[in-house]
């Protein structure tokens, strides 16, 4: 047990339980939670993080044959780069989107593996550490674009084809009047008001039972 302070009370009033409780060998009485009180008391010799930047959470799941490992960087600006040291002799990595398995690179040395990591803003790596050899899997294949290429001649894009644009303004004219540059929705509401559906376009504005919008005699 880990305690903060020294209380002393139950239900209001003294008792000397409490000495005796906060005396055991099993209860630690630290001052502030700080990151050394974190490290020294919290953190679990068997896996073994430290990193620099971003924001970074992990979920550990123990298994009879080896340790799943779900890190996530919840900086939305800010990458994280790391390592992280778990029980195991070989390490893959889980592709969550395409549930493809590459292998990991990884340092083993007495049984615990060593990995580095680099998590850009919101990402995220699923790793599995294997208590024995895993079979041979492919590596992750280098991500497009991620070595930059120098230009040799200045940029140029030209286009393939004509593009299609929405325009969604337009003139309408009904009944003699001509409204111009107004918005298509607007528009209809205009068109449907001069002929008697005094809220603009009932279709936007009400729902058809049997027909009878039909015989309203607007239509």
């Amino acid at each position: 047990m880990v305690t903060f302070s020294s209380p002393s009370l139950i239900d209001g009033a003294e008792n000397a339980d409490w000495k005796t409780i906060l005396s055991a060998q099993s209860v630690t009485s630290v001052p502030q939670l700080t990151d050394a009180v974190i490290q020294n008391t919290f953190a679990d010799a068997d896996c073994r993080f430290s990193f620099n930047g971003g924001d970074l959470y992990h979920q550990r799941r123990q298994f009879t044959d080896g340790e799943l490992l779900f890190l996530v960087n919840s900086s939305l600006d800010e990458a994280v780069d790391g390592t992280v040291t778990v029980n195991g002799k070989s390490a893959v990595q889980m592709d969550a989107m395409s549930g493809n398995i590459y292998t990991y690179p990884s340092t083993e040395a007495d049984g615990k593996l060593t990995m580095k990591f680099h998590l850009e803003p919101a990402g995220s790596l699923l790793l599995y550490s294997s208590k024995g050899s895993q079979k041979s899997y492919p590596e992750m294949p280098a991500v497009a674009g991620s070595t930059p290429v120098p230009a040799v001649s200045p940029l140029q894009v030209n286009r393939l084809k004509d593009n299609a644009l929405n325009i969604d303004f337009c003139d309408v004219s009904v009944n003699g009047k001509t409204t111009k540059n107004v918005y298509f929705a607007q528009a209809a509401d205009i068109v449907f008001r001069e002929y008697g559906f005094a809220n603009g376009n009932p279709w936007n504005t009400s729902v058809q039972y049997k027909r009878n919008i039909f015989r309203s005699g607007y239509l």
